[in-house]
């Protein structure tokens, strides 16, 4: 049986405090993290913002961000990084 992002959405609102990610037709629950690993995950999405911001080339996100690729699959990365082509140079 192949799950869709509409099944991982019915899935979440029923279990609020769960991070789930759809992965090949299949959600994953994934496990609460730590506080060391949530700690680098701040530390990481804290510099890249630090890097991006002043040069406004981008956003960062945290794991809460979720992304549907290409393959169908919903991931949540710990830390994100989205390029923004096409700008307006200033």
């Amino acid at each position: 049986m192949s799950l869709t992002v509409q099944d991982l959405e019915k899935m979440q609102q029923q279990y609020l405090h769960y991070r789930m990610e759809l992965v090949k037709g299949n959600i994953i629950v994934m496990s609460p993290s730590g506080y060391e690993s949530a700690e680098v995950a701040a530390e990481m999405i804290a510099q890249l913002h630090n890097w991006v911001r002043p040069r406004k080339i981008g956003r960062v996100a945290a794991s809460s961000a979720g992304f549907r690729l290409p393959n169908s699959n919903l991931r949540a990365p710990d830390a994100s990084l989205f390029f923004i082509f096409n700008r307006k140079a200033t």
